[in-house]
């Protein structure tokens, strides 16, 4: 799986888990709705510390000012 496609899948899910957190939530499920915000929140987070670690080193050119130190 190309890291593009991993990323569309990681972004797919987390709105997933988003999506039946609202769902639980309409419905005054606390207990479940919890469920749902932490697996979200902790899927948002393991996403946010991969792209960092991965994605975004690749993003920022290679010295943009042509500096030279």
């Amino acid at each position: 799986m190309s890291i593009i496609a991993r990323i569309q899948k990681d972004h797919q899910e987390i709105k997933n888990f988003y999506q039946e957190y609202d769902k639980f939530r309409a419905a005054l499920s606390w207990d479940e709705a919890t469920r749902w915000y932490n697996q979200f929140a902790w899927e948002v987070a393991r996403h946010s510390a991969s792209e960092e670690v991965v994605v975004y080193p690749y993003m920022v050119p290679i010295n943009l000012y042509n500096d030279s130190e």
